[in-house]
């Protein structure tokens, strides 16, 4: 499934003219921090709420954060090499137990080990936030697609909107991802 994704990511950089390699780590870690710390939120806010509507948001933030680490597996990685399920024992102990609350953890300290200098840190947390949203009971292929689909509406009129530090903005075309029908209602 990784591969397929960093296929559609493919996809999305070709559309906006994103060009690779880069290896510009300080953008790619902001980038990766900013989708950590929404999925932390949305993380948070499932776990008072429990609510369909806070699941669909927690998953499309999971998405999304394994969407922004495609593109730094492109830029920095190898993604043809990419097998989402080559992970340590401890790592599927987490797994088995549904711990998701370590889930969380792990990856919030792998996005930190990006951003100081380890490439590798990106398959495992690519691969810790795909658990995450199996655990919570959801096919991640059609939700990762969904979230592919929302992002190629970014722009308007098919021309791309950057911010001053080159991050692709959501113009007029741009149409809010929805995965309530995709989510299991609990």
């Amino acid at each position: 499934d990784m591969k397929r994704f960093t296929e559609m990511v493919r996809e999305f950089n070709e559309r906006y003219a994103i060009e690779y390699p880069t290896k510009n780590r300080a953008f790619r870690a902001k980038l990766i921090n900013e989708e950590v710390l929404e999925l932390r939120e949305a993380f948070d806010i499932h776990a008072k709420s429990q609510s369909h509507e806070s699941l669909c948001n927690l998953i499309k933030e999971g998405c999304d954060l394994i969407y922004v680490l495609c593109g730094t597996i492109i830029d920095f990685g190898n993604p043809t090499n990419f097998d989402i399920y080559d992970l340590d024992d401890a790592d599927r102990s987490l797994v088995r137990n549904n711990d998701n609350h370590a889930l969380m953890s792990d990856i919030e300290v792998l996005c930190e080990e990006f951003a100081e200098g380890e490439n590798s840190a990106v398959y495992y947390c690519a691969g810790t936030v795909a658990r995450l949203i199996c655990n919570l009971d959801t096919c991640i292929v059609p939700a990762f697609t969904a979230v592919h689909r929302s992002n190629m509406s970014k722009g308007t009129n098919g021309v791309p909107i950057y911010n001053e530090d080159g991050k692709l903005l959501k113009g007029d075309d741009y149409v809010k991802c929805d995965l309530s029908s995709i989510v299991a209602k609990k």
